[in-house]
């Protein structure tokens, strides 16, 4: 009987141990359950501050075009380090204005554009996309440059020229 007793004695302490263990697992060594892995610190939530502009009915070189700019801010940013979305444009148009000329590829300045504002500007990822109407060429075309992690722009063409 006292060996009986004994065993049954053995098996409360084991059992005791073992739900103080999967219960409060603080009560030896701080691990979070049976891995024996520490607990990971909470998950730190990242912030992304994104804008979008277009600037519509630019002339260049006899055609016409839509421009769209979508970019992400670098982390962190303060809001007093944000600058106005009229000095991006600016530059834009200015670059459209120096750069576009017969027999540049649409694809050429969609990729110059954006790697100017991207290295001009507190921007961790941009997206630019050029629309060009029908002129020379019939139907609309589209060409768009993706720098960094972002969706890359696929703004529909518009249906008609304007004209219609």
């Amino acid at each position: 009987m006292k060996e009986r007793n004994v065993v049954v004695l053995v098996a409360v302490a084991a059992l005791a141990l073992l739900t103080v263990r999967f219960v409060e697992p603080a009560f030896l060594g701080g691990t979070d359950g049976p891995s024996g892995r520490e607990q990971a610190p909470p998950a730190v939530v990242q912030v992304k501050r994104d804008f979008m502009f277009q600037v519509n009915g630019f002339e260049a070189e006899g055609q016409t075009l839509n421009m769209f700019f979508h970019y992400r801010y670098d982390p962190g940013i303060a809001t007093d380090e944000i600058p106005d979305f009229r000095s991006l444009r600016t530059d834009a148009i200015n670059y459209m204005h120096d750069n576009a000329r017969e027999g540049v590829y649409w694809e050429t300045l969609s990729r110059g554009v954006c790697t100017l504002l991207k290295n001009k500007y507190p921007v961790e990822a941009i997206s630019c996309q050029l629309q060009i109407y029908p002129g020379r060429d019939p139907g609309f075309s589209s060409s768009t440059h993706t720098i960094g992690a972002i969706k890359p722009l696929a703004v529909p063409g518009p249906l008609t020229s304007g004209n219609d």
